[in-house]
């Protein structure tokens, strides 16, 4: 959508809400099915899970639905999916210095906002934002297994000891480019303590066969948590992540906070990762985030989380607890009570 037109739309809470009411109506069979579909599937089914996916939207803002954040949030605190919460703006990851969303601005009537951290509220406060902001930790917190115990079971029965990877993601009108090669082959230096790798793809890498191609020629499995607008994408990360025995990245990311809050020893290896775009057009969209990753505070608070993980351990470090609750908040879920109340009033 045209970022003229999401802004005015967004301005206008009663127009959008009819629009919404009216597409929720159009889709929600369509969506539920899908949903469905999808939740029954195993995790090596990247094809369907990766699928484009249709919008169903319940709350007026559109952050909210991205990665089943409002799904999760609800479901854990005992409201049924389809309750329409329109209090609060939901941030859809752990963000580093001083970026603050420009859709923030425009959603004036929306008195709340929950983010992760003591940090994240400082850094909306001192960008001069003044609704009432709630950090809740991790929001992986909050999802849920979508397999049995037994199904998990089968699952570590085969494959063993799990490597669990999480390569940079592609972001629709950004091209990133960092060296594969170098990557696989740090990966295979830690893989030969464990029994299989698996490779967790975003779903817009899902969808290319040269990617996947290229980790499956190595004899990586492939999984996904699924397309954005799939309100299981939270659930079915728990689940990924909870089959592991060890994860690593190559680049800082929401996913190191929530291996750490799932008691998964993390492990970065750092890599030079390089952006560019599309066109004109699209460099304008993203220069907000071209700020904030060139920002000095950016680059500190990065550096420090990518320094307290750069070296391979299979245990969680204190210092690597400390950083994840200072950027990603508290280890532990806000009660089920606070959070029903929160998206209530």
């Amino acid at each position: 959508m045209n970022n003229n037109l999401r802004h005015f739309l967004v301005s206008h809470p009663f127009l959008l809400k009819k629009i919404f009411f009216i597409k929720r109506t159009m889709v929600s069979k369509k969506f539920n099915h899908e949903v469905f579909e999808r939740q029954n599937t195993n995790l090596f089914n990247i094809d369907l899970l990766s699928e484009d996916m249709i919008f169903c939207p319940f709350d007026y803002v559109v952050d909210n639905h991205a990665y089943g954040i409002n799904a999760t949030l609800k479901s854990y605190s005992g409201l049924d999916v389809s309750f329409e919460c329109n209090s609060v703006f939901m941030e859809h990851g752990v963000y580093f210095g001083d970026y603050v969303s420009t859709d923030l601005a425009f959603y004036k009537n929306v008195p709340k906002i929950i983010t992760f951290s003591e940090t994240r509220v400082n850094h909306l406060r001192e960008s001069g934002c003044n609704k009432t902001i709630y950090p809740i930790g991790p929001y992986i917190q909050y999802a849920n297994n979508l397999k049995s115990d037994e199904e998990n079971a089968c699952i570590k029965k085969k494959y063993g000891r799990i490597l669990l990877c999480f390569p940079p993601h592609s972001v629709a009108g950004v091209n990133s480019d960092f060296s594969k090669m170098e990557y696989i082959l740090e990966i295979k230096k830690i893989a030969k303590h464990y029994d299989s790798v698996f490779i967790n793809l975003y779903y817009l890498d899902a969808q290319k066969p040269d990617v996947v191609q290229f980790y499956q020629s190595n004899n990586f499995h492939i999984v996904t948590a699924g397309h954005k607008n799939d309100i299981n994408f939270l659930n079915r990360l728990r689940t990924i992540i909870e089959l592991a025995d060890m994860t690593m990245s190559n680049a800082v990311g929401t996913h190191v906070g929530y291996c750490i809050a799932l008691n998964k020893p993390h492990y970065i290896y750092p890599q030079e990762t390089k952006r560019w775009y599309g066109n004109a057009k699209d460099e304008k969209h993203f220069a907000a985030n071209i700020r904030q990753e060139s920002s000095v505070v950016y680059q500190q608070e990065t550096s420090e989380v990518k320094n307290s993980f750069s070296v391979y351990n299979t245990s969680i470090l204190n210092n690597q607890l400390e950083v994840v609750k200072k950027y990603w908040g508290p280890l532990s879920p806000v009660s089920q009570k606070d959070i029903n109340t929160l998206l209530l009033t």
